[in-house]
């Protein structure tokens, strides 16, 4: 699925290297009124942070353990603008489809913003603008899943899916605490406008988010209802339960029915 051609509602500049490599990304963002902190423009971008940080956005391109990203500085220009450098590593450029979905979003919402710009500090890959980045498809499904991941054949029409993902050996408290907010940060993604196919106002939400609750020791579920966002989205939860495979928990199934 592929964002149309739609102009965003502030200014936007796009000069993003499609590379591999770990790189430094500037954002820089100005609020439309004098003296806005943007304080829940940080907020979303906290939670986009997460998602990199857990493999949720590495797509199909990188492994999901080589995903990262951070705060390196943060800083308020003379012009009243501010300036965000986060370092970053395995994340698919595409993203950043979802990024802007949840900024766009969030001037509508929270905080009207005069303009963004998204620019890579090093010149290491192809340059892409943003008409390079809305023309690419959302970041999918890592290649090398290392459990079973099992689709409903009627997931394109649920409207209350349950994701559920079954570990090799019970969670202790901590651990599913930690789950539980990953869970939260992807709600967010699709909650805050990520995953929409427009830079139009949003007027309803996407999907509610249900409990996260331990059906088993070992089993971890998570409902939604009313879900209308694109199935592409659970990709990112697998890409999740990829990296936290290696780094957290091993899985024996994820399942999304």
């Amino acid at each position: 699925m592929t964002l149309r051609e739609q102009a965003l509602p502030f200014q936007t500049e796009v000069d993003i290297s499609d590379a591999a490599s770990e790189s430094q990304v500037e954002i820089v963002v100005l609020g439309e009124r004098p003296g806005t902190k943007l304080t829940n423009l940080h907020e979303v971008l906290s939670y986009f942070i997460s998602a990199a940080n857990v493999g949720m956005l590495s797509g199909d391109r990188f492994p999901p353990t080589q995903s990262l990203m951070h705060v390196l500085s943060r800083e308020e220009l003379p012009d009243g603008s501010i300036r965000t450098v986060c370092h970053v590593e395995g994340v698919d450029p595409a993203s950043l489809r979802i990024l802007l979905g949840m900024i766009t979003q969030s001037h509508f919402g929270h905080e009207p913003l005069a303009s963004l710009r998204l620019r890579s500090l090093a010149r290491n890959g192809e340059p892409l603008d943003l008409s390079a980045v809305l023309a690419r498809s959302l970041p999918g499904r890592t290649r090398n899943v290392p459990f079973d991941v099992v689709f409903s054949k009627y997931l394109d029409d649920e409207t209350e899916p349950v994701i559920r993902m079954m570990f090799h050996r019970p969670l202790e408290d901590k651990e599913f605490a930690r789950l539980e907010q990953w869970i939260a940060d992807w709600d967010c993604l699709l909650l805050l406008g990520g995953y929409r196919n427009t830079f139009d106002a949003m007027h309803e939400l996407p999907m509610t988010p249900g409990e996260t609750y331990l059906a088993a020791p070992n089993t971890a579920e998570h409902l939604i209802y009313g879900f209308g966002g694109p199935v592409v989205a659970f990709d990112a939860l697998v890409n999740m339960g990829a990296k936290l495979h290696f780094n957290f928990c091993p899985l024996v199934a994820m399942e999304f029915e």
